[in-house]
């Protein structure tokens, strides 16, 4: 640790410039909700800590014609009590309420937290459920990837070594869209055993659904999209037996692993239990 260099980066440009200059042996400093304890335990011991905390570029919440877009620096207490987020996403502040403790959300950045890729986070199934981009930049260029397609294993993204990730795109709810997000865990600001966000899109006329995502989170090394269930709910009119029989494909289709806060079988009880109220509640309207 004692080698360790710091630089506290005061733009975009030079943190792209030190990421390519040192590649995998520099790390992002954000909030430090994740980093921090890593290097205190020495279980991360990069060559040069780059400070991101004063990047003003990366600190905005924007609305567009069609999105949302949030800065990678953007605190989980931001997105909690803006009244943007508030108005068009509420399915963010409504998670980022049970997410840790007030203290920790005052503090650590959405960024962040999707960097770490923790798999019982519970920001990824919500972001994944309203079909959100990330916009990765490097010296050379900028690229976007969907956040479902963000996640590679227990703690892995496909960021590269000198790419930092700058900001988040979310596409507004449409007319007769809803979204939620509900977890389970020992407590309201636990980790989550389990972590469910949905979204449903209605027909108008025939009240038949349009368009379904089903994400899940902490059952595995990454986010999960229940496809099989999303299959059995698109184009049919939501009712208990659909909803019933979505539960049972996503049981089935989901091979979660044991760990600490639960086996396997146990979780995969929650997972037929947890899509089930999350479809009934986003298809009713409600917000949990």
């Amino acid at each position: 640790m004692k080698d360790m260099r710091y630089i506290r980066a005061a733009s975009v440009t030079e943190v792209t410039d030190c990421l390519k200059k040192y590649g995998d042996k520099a790390k992002i400093l954000a909030g430090g909700q994740s980093l921090v304890p890593l290097l205190r335990q020495r279980l991360a011991r990069p060559g040069l800590l780059i400070d991101i905390s004063r990047v003003a570029d990366l600190k905005f919440i924007r609305k567009t014609k069609n999105t949302l877009k949030i800065g990678a620096l953007t605190t989980h207490r931001q997105l909690e009590t803006d009244p943007l987020i508030r108005e068009h996403l509420p399915i963010l502040a409504d998670m980022e309420k049970q997410l840790a403790s007030v203290q920790i959300r005052n503090l650590g950045t959405l960024g962040g937290n999707l960097c770490h890729a923790d798999p019982a986070g519970d920001v990824a199934p919500a972001l994944m459920a309203l079909g959100a981009k990330l916009k990765l930049i490097s010296a050379t260029g900028a690229r976007t990837m969907s956040v479902e397609n963000f996640f590679k294993d227990f703690f892995e993204t496909a960021i590269r070594p000198d790419e930092v990730l700058a900001e988040i795109d979310i596409p507004l709810l449409p007319d007769l869209g809803h979204a939620i997000y509900i977890k389970h865990s020992s407590r309201g600001v636990d980790t989550a055993i389990i972590g469910v966000g949905t979204f449903i899109l209605k027909d108008h006329d025939t009240d038949t659904c349009k368009e379904i995502r089903l994400c899940v989170g902490a059952v595995g090394p990454v986010p999960i999209r229940a496809k099989n269930a999303e299959a059995v709910i698109r184009g049919k009119v939501v009712t208990g037996k659909t909803i019933a029989e979505a539960g049972k494909k996503a049981r089935e289709e989901i091979s979660p692993v044991s760990d600490l806060q639960g086996s396997a079988e146990y979780k995969k009880e929650l997972i037929e239990v947890f899509i089930q109220r999350a479809l009934k509640a986003a298809s009713s309207g409600r917000r949990k």
